[in-house]
């Protein structure tokens, strides 16, 4: 007789999609356990159930807690792109809390160190949650959602745009001529230095398409002979 499935002691990490959750600014989590009660039932093979269940280390089914391994990946809805800060990704940690499963908001710093996130907007997000399926439960569209889950989205791509900027009075430049992708990825080319907006000690700021040259960090002032180029990636 065939071994089955359900005989075969094996777990098998991927993703579990929460598609929609609206979420609201000045939070540094969100509660999802109705979700999570609404989408394990049909997230198993053949939409079959799975366990609502912590899983706080390999050899045990369920969701995901224990660090590294309790990284959430948050897309925004309609476009599937990334939530950003400073140029950088926001994700998620899941955790269970008293009952209630939660997501975290982090970032990495320009030093690479895990840093809390409070979102400054409303938003609909799909997430890609964490799940430890035993070998009997894997969906058929496992690989598929991992992929998914890892990749950029779809349909978003950028390119570099480079513009002369005009110096209009002391420290004064003109703004962007399109909005910047990312923010973080400007730079600053006066008199053929290059200036950067990335880590500490900025000579710049960036506040949708306006530039605000900041003259006592740069160390000198703007003048309107000074020849300035701006190059960042613009989305297409």
């Amino acid at each position: 007789m065939q071994t089955q499935a359900k005989q075969i002691k094996k777990l098998f990490a991927g993703f579990i999609e929460i598609i929609n959750k609206l979420v609201y600014s000045a939070t540094g989590y969100v509660n999802i356990t109705t979700e999570v009660a609404t989408y394990l039932p049909t997230s198993g093979f053949m939409g079959g159930s799975v366990f609502n269940v912590e899983s706080i280390a390999e050899n045990y089914p369920g969701l995901i807690t224990d660090t590294p391994d309790n990284l959430v990946i948050i897309n925004k809805n309609p476009s599937q792109d990334r939530l950003t800060y400073l140029g950088r990704e926001v994700y998620g940690r899941l955790t269970y809390v008293s009952g209630d499963w939660r997501i975290t908001y982090y970032y990495l710093s320009d030093l690479g160190i895990e840093t809390p996130y409070t979102l400054t907007n409303n938003y609909d997000f799909k997430f890609y949650i964490p799940y430890r399926f035993e070998l009997k439960d894997v969906p058929t569209d496992f690989a598929i959602k991992l992929k998914q889950a890892i990749t950029s989205a779809p349909g978003i791509s950028s390119i570099l745009f480079t513009e002369v900027l005009t110096v209009t009075s002391t420290n004064v430049i003109s703004s962007l001529s399109l909005p910047p992708y990312l923010p973080n990825n400007i730079s600053l080319i006066v008199n053929g230095e290059k200036v950067d907006h990335i880590g500490t000690g900025k000579q710049f700021s960036v506040s949708g398409v306006a530039i605000t040259w900041l003259p006592l960090v740069a160390g000198y002032d703007l003048e309107t002979t000074d020849r300035v180029i701006a190059t960042y990636l613009v989305q297409i």
